[in-house]
């Protein structure tokens, strides 16, 4: 089971959830106004009003095929707005030992 975590300008919202949906994700949360500093190779959005803000996007994904498919479809994303790197995605994932809602 992974957990997979994912940041990004909030302008990626609608395309990531639709994308969740499509190969049916339907366990993930989505955290509005995430403050982040990924300077690495984009802007850092602080949610001040001179820029946008980050919101974030985590997801339990028990099925090992479908987490190896979202990290890929990530990378691909990447790979689309490389000429504009505020709209790419900064993600990580780990092994998750427990996921329950009882």
């Amino acid at each position: 089971m992974k957990f997979i975590y994912c940041t990004c300008v909030v302008s990626m919202l609608t395309k990531l959830t639709n994308l969740l949906e499509l190969i049916e994700v339907h366990d993930y949360q989505v955290i509005d106004s995430a403050n982040a500093k990924n300077a690495i190779k984009c802007t850092p959005f602080q949610n001040d009003k001179l820029t946008t803000n980050n919101i974030t996007v985590t997801m339990q994904i028990p099925d090992s095929i479908k987490s190896k498919m979202i990290l890929n479809i990530f990378r691909n994303i990447n790979k689309e707005n490389a000429a504009e790197p505020d709209k790419m995605l900064k993600v990580c994932s780990w092994e998750m030992d427990n996921y329950f809602f009882d």
